[in-house]
């Protein structure tokens, strides 16, 4: 019943918001994939920017090769866009928690903020160019950074009683990323701030739930350590150093890269938004079989059940948890 309430608030709401864009040209760090200075939107109404904060993360997708990055980000690309500065100077939201009607939205009154997406690395890269990165800039972990100090600065909200970090798909992947780091980072300034995360649509999936090893041959282990080494991705703090000793790099890079690996890491209280079966996330698994193969059925079977069996252990873990 939850999952129905909070998908009807992200899906069924229509009075919307208008975002004001703020370059952040004064902060070395925070750069697109190309080298252009990243951005992010903000609410046009700053009033309750000291008191209730909503931080969201939009899905863009990723890249895990200098050769798909390359082509993501090439000149003519329908990807272009997600690799680059933004162009426009506004953006108009109209959906979800962007409403600004009270009787239906929670974070009506809360300041909005949009960071737009163009590292493509789930806002979790700290690594710049070079030959091995195709001379592009991984730099989501350094934006996410810079956008906060510059909220502080420019808005205050060191102040607020409420913030709320907010992701869809990439995003959602990197609030798990970030849920802690922007908790510690907002109560290093103000002790008394509530932070809370919300992932809709993470990579919250059956992981286990793969082909025989002679088929996969480890495949979906070795594209995450790929994707570390090459964003210089930053996790969760907590996963990397409570394993970092016991595992090696590709077990290390699985375990606290799947967010259902190491959610249970996370500190900060967070809601996860999923569906028993997600057809993107169940088709692009790197290590599933071919529709032609005979196993198909009884794959994606367990993989249903692999995801009641996830939710079911997180609230029996953690029952706060959504």
């Amino acid at each position: 019943m939850n999952c129905l309430l909070i998908w009807t608030l992200f899906a069924g709401l229509t009075s919307g918001t208008r975002l004001l864009k703020r370059e952040l040209n004064d902060y070395d760090l925070a750069k697109c994939n190309d080298g252009t200075p990243a951005a992010y939107f903000h609410d046009q109404d700053v009033r309750s920017a000291g008191s209730r904060v909503l931080i969201y993360l939009p899905d863009g997708g990723d890249c895990s090769s200098v050769e798909e990055c390359n082509n993501r980000c090439a000149k003519g690309s329908s990807e272009r866009a997600m690799c680059t500065s933004p162009e426009d100077s506004s953006l108009e939201k109209d959906e979800g928690f962007w409403s600004n009607n009270p009787n239906e939205n929670p974070f009506a009154d809360y300041f909005k903020v949009y960071i737009h997406y163009c590292s493509s690395d789930d806002f979790s890269g700290t690594r710049g160019a070079s030959r091995s990165t195709g001379n592009l800039f991984f730099h989501g972990k350094h934006i996410i950074t810079s956008t906060l100090q510059d909220l502080v600065a420019r808005f205050g909200i060191d102040r607020a009683e409420s913030v709320v970090l907010v992701g869809s798909g990439a995003g959602a992947r990197g609030v798990g990323y970030n849920c802690d780091f922007v908790s510690e980072s907002i109560n290093a300034v103000n002790p008394l701030t509530d932070v809370r995360c919300v992932a809709d649509a993470p990579d919250f999936v059956p992981w286990w739930v793969k082909t025989e090893f002679d088929v996969c041959q480890g495949k979906d282990y070795d594209q995450l350590e790929v994707e570390k080494y090459m964003w210089g991705r930053e996790g969760d703090e907590t996963c990397d150093e409570a394993n970092e000793d016991l595992v090696n790099s590709t077990e290390l890079a699985h375990k606290c890269g799947v967010w259902s690996r190491y959610w249970e890491y996370i500190e900060t209280p967070f809601f996860v938004i999923g569906s028993q079966f997600d057809p993107i996330y169940f088709e692009n698994n790197i290590c599933g079989p071919e529709k032609e193969d005979p196993q198909y059925g009884a794959y994606q079977l367990s993989w249903r059940r692999g995801m009641i069996a996830l939710f079911q252990s997180m609230l029996a873990k953690r029952p706060n948890l959504g």
